[in-house]
């Protein structure tokens, strides 16, 4: 399981991690992190992305999640699919901002929203 979150083969499975240096500590830190996971189907994936929370709504996310869906799109997957807690309204906005036709699938056993964007290709 480890192996499978850290090795990435770009093609795949893709991710980026935004770090913030921290004056204090001295160190960095993850503050981000975005990934898309391509399923059996290589014209569809998984998208992941987390925020640590004193870093949401600053922009970081729709900068990681475009960048992240652009290369998705260049590697030919068509469509995303992310799940995610269905009160987290800023999930929903940000991605409904990308300006992707939206196919939403709500409330998975009452813990989930799914919502599946297509990012290229012909809209089925």
């Amino acid at each position: 399981m480890l192996r499978h979150l850290v090795e990435i083969d770009y093609v795949r499975h893709f991710g980026l991690v935004a770090v913030v240096w921290e004056m204090e500590a001295e160190v960095e830190t993850i503050t981000g992190m975005c990934r898309y996971i391509a399923t059996d189907r290589m014209d569809h994936a998984e998208l992941t992305i987390v925020l640590r929370d004193d870093w949401q709504g600053l922009g970081l996310g729709k900068m990681m999640a475009t960048r992240v869906v652009n290369i998705a799109k260049g590697k030919g997957i068509e469509r995303i699919e992310i799940l995610f807690d269905s009160r987290n309204e800023g999930m929903q906005q940000l991605f409904r901002s990308l300006g992707y036709i939206v196919l939403h699938e709500t409330s998975i056993l009452d813990i989930a929203d799914r919502m599946e964007i297509v990012i290229g290709g012909v809209n089925l």
